[in-house]
């Protein structure tokens, strides 16, 4: 009698069929959701540059009672993948609970906003996703930009966090391998992308938060980037942001030698032609 070999599954197949039952069940939850969504005003995105400032924002917006906005999801790739506006939605709402099961820390900062909606809400009216770098590498595409606005049933709007270039571009390049150079170019690509996705559309769809700003004078700025959002800037909720919110912004450039004065003028040159960097440059 000969020996039966047995039929052995590709090792991916599990996992991929873990995948397909995850996004089944996903689309159920979706369609089963439509009475969460009724109330949504705007979908939300960040776009800009990783180590800008985007991970606070995002998580005091996220602490609103009206507020709902994921940590790192990269919603445009599920927009790629061909999911549905609400599964999408509900992707969102898992990654909030679980970023803030986890305790809502992140490169070594923690973003908990004590006593408020972080993970949860009580009237849905905003929905977003922060993940700015990737974002706006895949909103090069006009194209592309045209069909995420589509997909959305409500308004799409972008945050826009800008943190002086020099201290943007350090913090990249201390976070990818120390290549000051490629964190130049990253950088320079990002902003000429977010240029290009201002002049594509409606100007009052994005709204430009300098991170300096921000750590200076919160309570001013979460005010503003409510009413761009639509919702009110409660009491209660906008003390307990404020009371988190480090008053002295990082000054990295300071700490990397490698600014050579070739560098600095690269950078100060980007500055000079892009309306949204100026007042900017590596002393201030």
């Amino acid at each position: 009698m000969e020996k039966q070999e047995k039929k052995r599954e590709p090792i991916l197949m599990p996992r991929l069929n873990a995948v397909l039952d995850y996004i089944e069940k996903l689309d159920f939850a979706s369609r089963q959701a439509k009475e969460r969504f009724k109330d949504l005003d705007s979908f939300c995105l960040f776009v800009g540059y990783p180590r800008s400032g985007h991970s606070l924002v995002g998580s005091l917006l996220d602490a609103h009672p009206e507020v709902v906005m994921a940590h790192e999801l990269n919603a445009l790739r599920c927009v790629k993948a061909g999911f549905s506006q609400n599964m999408i939605f509900e992707l969102i709402l898992r990654n909030v609970q679980l970023f803030n099961k986890k305790g809502r820390e992140w490169t070594g900062y923690n973003y908990k906003v004590e006593g408020q909606w972080q993970g949860r809400y009580r009237k849905l009216k905003v929905i977003g996703d922060k993940k700015g770098g990737n974002t706006s590498l895949m909103l090069k595409s006009k194209a592309f930009q045209t069909a995420v606005e589509r997909i959305f049933k409500v308004p799409v709007k972008y945050l826009h966090v800008i943190r002086n270039p020099y201290d943007n571009i350090t913090t990249m390049a201390a976070n990818s391998g120390g290549d000051l150079d490629f964190a130049i170019n990253r950088y320079a690509e990002l902003a000429n992308i977010v240029v290009e996705v201002k002049e594509r559309g409606d100007p009052a769809r994005i709204l430009d938060i300098r991170h300096e700003d921000m750590i200076s004078g919160p309570a001013a700025q979460l005010q503003r980037t409510c009413g761009f959002l639509g919702v009110e800037p409660e009491p209660d909720w906008l003390a307990a942001c404020v009371a988190i919110v480090q008053p002295v912004a990082n000054k990295t450039r300071f700490t990397n030698q490698n600014w050579t004065s070739e560098r600095i003028k690269k950078v100060a040159s980007l500055i000079a032609g892009i309306e949204f960097l100026k007042d900017y440059d590596f002393n201030s």
